[in-house]
C-alpha cells in the first residue's frame, strides 16, 4: 500500500510540474503576441499621425495659396493682370507638385501600412502556430505521462494485490498451522494432567499399601516376639 501511494504521489508530482511549464510557456507565448501587437499599433499610429500631419500642411499650403490667388485677383493694375497668367500657371504646376506629393506620400503611407499590417498578420499567424504547436506538444506530453503514470500505478497496484494475497495465504497457513498446534498441545496437556492424576492415586495406593503392609509387619512381629516371651518362659522359668 506504501509503494501505490509513493506511485501514486510520484505521479501526481510530475503531472504537477509538467502542468506547470506550459502554464508558463503559454504565459510566455501571451506575452509575445501582447508586446507584437502592442508594437504594430504603435507604428499604424506613428504612421497615421504623420498623414494627418502632411494633410494638414498641404491644407494649410493650399489656404495660403488661395489667398495670394484672391489678392491678384482683386488687383487691377495693368502690369499685375498682364503677369496672371504666370500666376496661374504657377499655381497650376505647384498644385500638380502639391498633389502628387500627397498622392505619394499617401500611397507611401498606405503601401507601409498594408506591409506593417501584412508583417504584424505574418507575425501573429507565426505566433499563433507556435502557440497551437506548444499547446499540441504540452498535450501530448500531459497524455503520455498520465498513460505512462497510469500504467505504472496500474501494474504497481496488481504487483501489491499479488503480494497481499500471497502474504493473506502465508498468513492463513500460519493461523491453521498455529490452531493446529494448539489442539495438540491441549490435547497433550490433558494427557498429561492423566497421567498426572494416575500416577498421584497409583502413588497414594502403593503409600497406602506400604503402610499397611508395614503395620501388618509390626503386628506380625509384636506378636512373634510375644510369643517367643511366652515360649521362653515356659522353657526355663523366664532365665535364658
Amino acid at each position: 500500500a506504501s509503494a501505490v501511494s509513493a506511485a501514486a504521489a510520484t505521479a501526481a508530482s510530475n503531472l504537477a510540474t509538467e502542468t506547470s511549464a506550459r502554464q508558463a510557456a503559454d504565459a510566455t507565448l501571451t506575452q509575445n503576441l501582447a508586446t507584437e501587437v502592442s508594437r504594430a499599433q504603435a507604428a499604424e499610429g506613428t504612421l497615421s499621425t504623420n498623414l494627418a500631419s502632411e494633410i494638414s500642411r498641404a491644407t494649410a499650403a493650399e489656404v495660403a495659396l488661395g489667398t495670394r490667388i484672391d489678392n491678384v485677383l482683386s488687383n487691377v493694375d495693368g502690369p499685375a493682370l498682364d503677369s496672371l497668367s504666370e500666376v496661374v500657371a504657377a499655381f497650376q504646376t505647384a498644385d500638380s507638385s502639391l498633389n502628387g506629393a500627397i498622392t505619394s506620400l499617401a500611397s507611401s503611407a498606405s503601401t507601409g501600412l498594408q506591409n506593417e499590417v501584412a508583417r504584424a498578420t505574418a507575425a501573429e499567424g507565426v505566433i499563433a502556430g507556435n502557440l497551437a504547436t506548444e499547446i499540441t506538444n504540452r498535450t501530448s506530453a500531459i497524455s503520455a505521462l498520465t498513460s505512462s503514470t497510469s500504467a505504472a500505478l496500474a501494474s504497481e497496484v496488481s504487483r501489491a494485490t499479488a503480494a497481499e494475497a500471497a502474504l493473506a495465504s502465508d498468513i492463513s497457513d500460519i493461523e491453521t498451522a498455529a490452531s493446529s498446534l494448539a489442539s495438540r498441545v491441549t490435547a497433550a496437556e490433558s494427557d498429561i494432567n492423566t497421567l498426572e492424576a494416575g500416577l498421584a492415586s497409583e502413588i497414594t495406593n502403593r503409600s497406602n499399601a506400604v503402610s499397611s503392609e508395614a503395620s501388618t509387619r509390626a503386628s506380625a512381629d509384636t506378636s512373634l516376639g510375644n510369643r517367643l516371651t511366652a515360649l521362653e518362659t515356659e522353657i526355663d522359668g523366664g532365665t535364658y
